[in-house]
């Protein structure tokens, strides 16, 4: 009897320590994702935002989160193309050809592909400034990109500023994908490890306000309205 209660007594105190040391690992890990902008709008994060869902279906969301609106469905649309604000209800997307880069227009409404006979050349250098790692211009001439380590970081008249330090694990930090049109907010993407998906992040210049946007968002590429600006422009 001694003997089973010993043994007992052994086998559950080591399915307490096991359950001690899953908690402590659950609780240690690091989350850097911002508060969800569609529970919790932030209303001073200006514009609204063109991207294209998982099932390939334009959608028009504000920037603060408060709402989205789902558009033309376009099967056709490769993920990951640069998109652009052309009017209100057409959208430009650059699209690359065995012969081109062609850059294409899509009625938001109805989903009319268009090519345009146009062929699209980037409007920025396609490499980052010396010493930093891949990210974006803003409309200012403001470059923004985050190291390994998680730290965001600007450059601008040769001057490096370091701006906020992201909670991500080393080498699989945030990138940054957007300014807006007023080079005052950051959009970015994040992949959680098991994710299905990335997540898209707005914070503001100086890094005080922070969101997340959307979570296991697809793959596409952006483009950032405030009422008559936009970013990225149209390549000439």
């Amino acid at each position: 009897m001694r003997t089973r209660l010993y043994v007992g007594g052994v086998l559950g105190g080591l399915l307490l320590l096991v359950l001690v040391v899953v908690l402590a690992f659950a609780l240690g890990r690091s989350n850097p994702s911002p508060p969800s902008l569609q529970a919790n709008p932030r209303p001073e994060i200006p514009g609204e935002i063109l991207y294209v869902n998982r099932e390939s279906c334009f959608v028009r969301a504000e920037a603060s989160g408060a709402s989205s609106t789902r558009l033309a469905c376009v099967p056709q649309f490769l993920g990951g193309s640069q998109l652009f604000w052309l009017e209100p209800d057409v959208a430009g997307f650059v699209r690359p050809d065995p012969s081109r880069t062609s850059l294409w227009t899509v009625d938001l409404a109805t989903g009319l592909l268009t090519d345009t006979g146009k062929t699209a050349a980037d409007s920025r250098p396609n490499e980052p400034p010396f010493g930093m790692y891949g990210g974006a211009y803003a409309p200012d001439g403001t470059y923004a990109s985050v190291d390994e380590d998680g730290a965001l970081v600007f450059l601008r008249d040769g001057n490096r500023t370091r701006v906020t330090t992201f909670d991500s694990p080393k080498y699989s930090p945030p990138q940054v994908v957007l300014w807006s049109p007023d080079s005052q907010w950051l959009l970015l993407r994040y992949y959680p490890r098991h994710a299905e998906g990335p997540e898209t992040w707005i914070i503001s210049r100086d890094a005080s306000i922070q969101g997340t946007l959307l979570k296991n968002a697809g793959y596409s590429g952006f483009a950032w309205r405030i009422g008559d600006q936009v970013q990225p422009e149209l390549p000439e």
